[in-house]
C-alpha cells in the first residue's frame, strides 16, 4: 500500500523510481562502496576508480536480472522493469547486451595495466557462462527458473569481485 500512496503523491516521480532508476541507484550505489573501500585505505589511484566504476557496471547489469523473477508482480504494481516495457525476449536480448558489454569492461583492468593476464580467461569464462544462463532464461519461463538465473547471474558477478580481489593480492 505504501507504492500506491506514493503514486498518487508524487505520479511523475514514482515512474522515474522504478525500473531503469533503481538499477541506476544499485550500480551508484556499489561503485560507491567500492570506491569508499579505497578512500578508507588511503590510497585514492586511477586503478580504485576503474575498478568501482566497471562493478558498478557489472553490478548493475546484474540487478536487471532480477527484473525477470517477478514479472507478475511488477507487471500487477504497475512497476516499469525492462520486461514490462519492452516483453520478455527483448528485455532478454537488452540485458545480454548489456552483459556483455559489462564483461568486455571487466578486461579494462587488465588492457591498463593494473592486473596480471590470468583475470582475462577467469573473467571470459564467467562472462560466458553468464550469457549461457540467460540465453537459458529465454528458454524456460517458469518463475522458479527465472529466480534461479538471478542467483546464478549474482555468483558470477561475485566470482568477477573474487578475481579482481585475486588480481589485487597476487598480481
Amino acid at each position: 500500500m505504501q507504492t500506491y500512496r506514493f503514486r498518487i503523491c508524487f505520479p511523475r516521480l514514482s515512474v522515474f523510481c522504478t525500473g531503469f532508476a533503481a538499477t541506476s541507484i544499485i550500480e551508484f550505489g556499489t561503485a560507491a562502496a567500492f570506491f569508499g573501500g579505497t578512500v578508507s585505505q588511503y590510497s585514492i589511484s586511477h586503478e580504485g576508480i576503474a575498478v568501482a566504476i566497471i562493478l558498478g557496471v557489472l553490478a548493475s547489469t546484474t540487478s536487471a536480472v532480477k527484473d525477470f523473477k517477478d514479472i507478475e508482480g511488477d507487471s500487477e504494481a504497475e512497476i516499469r522493469t525492462l520486461p514490462i516495457i519492452f516483453g520478455y525476449e527483448p528485455a532478454i536480448k537488452i540485458v545480454m547486451v548489456g552483459i556483455a558489454i559489462s564483461y568486455g569492461l571487466a578486461l579494462l583492468p587488465y588492457l591498463l595495466g593494473y592486473f596480471p593476464f590470468f583475470i582475462v580467461p577467469l573473467i571470459l569464462m564467467t562472462g560466458v557462462a553468464n550469457l549461457i544462463f540467460m540465453r537459458a532464461l529465454k528458454r524456460k519461463r517458469d518463475v522458479a527458473f527465472r529466480r534461479k538465473t538471478y542467483i546464478y547471474c549474482f555468483l558470477c558477478y561475485f566470482m568477477v569481485v573474487l578475481v579482481y580481489v585475486m588480481a589485487k593480492i597476487f598480481g
